[in-house]
């Protein structure tokens, strides 16, 4: 059996028919897919005491080091 190849193009996440609650989900349930250690979810949407909310609280809680994870699709 031979392979097939098929090409890759580009594409964004919302053409594809997802969105930032999608992505949001995903991060948190599978914090490791950022790379950056053994990660828990602390929340999501949480209220900052100087106003608006941060998209994801991760932390390694072994190294007591926290996260803010902003997302956004789109430019910035």
């Amino acid at each position: 059996m031979s392979l097939q190849f098929v090409e890759s193009k580009t594409t964004s996440l919302r053409a594809s028919g997802y969105d930032e609650k999608w992505l949001q989900k995903l991060i948190y349930d599978q914090p490791s897919i950022l790379g950056l250690g053994d990660l828990k979810g602390i929340g999501t949407e949480v209220r900052q005491s100087s106003g608006g909310r941060l998209d994801l609280l991760l932390a390694d809680l072994q190294a007591d080091i926290f996260y803010e994870v902003e997302v956004m699709l789109g430019a910035t």
